[in-house]
């Protein structure tokens, strides 16, 4: 998904514009009782860890 997005080209007026995504991933184990707040900050630490290491990156929650 990132190098799709990396790759998008437009034309136009838009022609110099360069979009680039950061993304933060965690897994969920089924055995472990989550929820959406908890699996969300689980995601939210490494999507900062991205953005601050360069963006345009993917980061595993550790």
């Amino acid at each position: 998904m990132r190098r799709t997005i990396e790759g998008c080209t437009f034309t136009g007026k838009m022609e110099d514009l360069r979009l680039t995504a950061s993304f933060g991933l965690a897994s969920l184990d089924h055995n472990e009782n989550a929820t959406f707040d908890s699996i969300y900050q689980k995601a939210d630490r490494p999507l900062y860890e991205a953005k601050t290491s360069g963006r345009n990156r993917v980061e595993l929650a550790r």
